[in-house]
């Protein structure tokens, strides 16, 4: 699997503890784990983009590099060593990210919803990549990528006002690189003024890319940390996610839905009256959540006789023909609800790190708390602290 320090190997032992036999998959998980976490050191994140991108042509073909190609060349980018290589990737992976799109969209199987649904799709894609592209040429230094792109980036602003910050950084980007500095600082305080979400915790600190690039830029430019403290007016973070560990309270209830388990049930929102609901979002290639369902797995069987309280598992992967297998395997009963067709459900995963558990009040679909991630030294004990989530009658039964 290639060198890796002591800490990283302790990182992601849960991750390919499932796969004893198959190297691909161990380099695979190795790979996305260095992805996420930009505290893994420079070596060890390069040393798995090496391993795994030797092992993803002969495994998975051209048709998975579009995936993984960006997330090799954004590791990079991030450590900010390999600019050319960066660039290279990004070159390939828009190639194949484009002849897929084209048959993709060829298809006279599409309904309407879901034409738009790949039109948006193609649009944040592309504009992701741009952005990754326009980052490593400014390692680089080739203003020349800028030329090639500007035409992509100075296109009509998005409707979706989520993809709005991406559109403008990617302005800033180009910007500096063409060598006019204050208009990128421009474009980087329309980014921060018009943040839709505060910046996510991580590890001890509030993670906001697009905020650094600017706040880097501006101390280039000879500005204080005062001055940019009062003009990024960047939303405001509640520290108490990270005092609680990762713990949040969403802004807005989930949608009501209609989901079908691995055993043929139904479930809707609106018919779990007068329960707490916990809901577990995981999928079978997070190691992570391969850590977390052993504790759910026990909390379910403590409280699955209980009229008051109901525990769902709404699982992420995109093939679900592998999700029934691993459940048995794993010895999981609790109720597995597959959302990969489920766009509203999809949303309120909010593209945040996997695993989430969603406390939700009964039928109303209101968010009492959300957490993100898993940490088993944030729990002394996984079903108390679950149930004392789901209220304190809950816990005190």
């Amino acid at each position: 699997m290639g060198p890796t320090s002591e800490g990283v190997q302790g990182g992601i032992g849960g991750r390919i503890r499932g796969y004893p036999d198959n190297t691909y998959l161990q380099r695979r998980a190795w790979f996305l784990l260095a992805v996420q976490d930009d505290t893994i050191p420079e070596k060890d994140g390069i040393a798995a983009v090496d391993t795994f991108l030797r092992a993803v042509d002969p495994y998975d073909g051209p048709s998975s590099r579009w995936a993984f190609y960006p997330d090799a060349a954004q590791l990079l980018v991030k450590r900010g060593g390999q600019p050319e290589r960066e660039i290279d990737l990004l070159k390939q992976a828009k190639s194949d990210d484009e002849s897929g799109w084209a048959r993709g969209n060829n298809s006279d199987n599409l309904s309407d919803v879901e034409v738009k649904r790949r039109l948006d799709w193609q649009r944040q894609q592309r504009q992701y990549l741009n952005g990754l592209m326009l980052k490593a040429a400014m390692q680089a230094n080739k203003p020349e990528i800028a030329a090639e792109l500007r035409a992509a980036v100075e296109g009509p602003p998005p409707d979706d006002k989520k993809l709005l910050q991406e559109y403008r950084a990617n302005h800033a980007r180009v910007a500096l690189l063409t060598g006019n500095r204050i208009d990128a600082l421009a474009y980087y305080q329309m980014v921060l003024q018009t943040k839709l979400e505060a910046p996510k915790p991580f590890k001890g600190r509030f993670r906001d890319d697009l905020g650094d690039e600017g706040h880097a830029l501006w101390k280039q430019q000879g500005g204080t940390e005062t001055a940019w403290a009062t003009g990024s007016k960047m939303p405001s973070a509640d520290n108490t996610i990270l005092a609680e560990g990762r713990w949040e309270k969403p802004k807005r209830s989930i949608p009501d839905f209609e989901l079908i388990d691995l055993s043929g049930k139904t479930w809707r929102l609106r018919e779990l009256n007068g329960k707490s609901v916990l809901i577990d979002v995981w999928a079978t290639w997070c190691g992570p959540c391969q850590a977390e369902l052993p504790n759910l797995q026990k909390l379910y069987e403590q409280v699955k006789s209980r009229s008051d309280i109901q525990i769902l598992a709404f699982n992420y992967d995109s093939d679900v023909g592998v999700v029934g297998p691993y459940s048995n395997e794993k010895g999981n009963t609790f109720p597995v609800l597959p959302i990969v067709n489920a766009a509203q459900i999809e949303d309120a995963v909010n593209d945040n790190d996997i695993p989430q558990n969603w406390v939700v009040l009964d039928c109303s679909g209101i968010f009492l708390w959300r957490q993100i991630g898993y940490r088993p030294e944030n729990y002394d004990d996984f079903s108390k602290d679950m149930l004392t989530r789901l209220g304190a009658e809950a816990a005190n039964e």
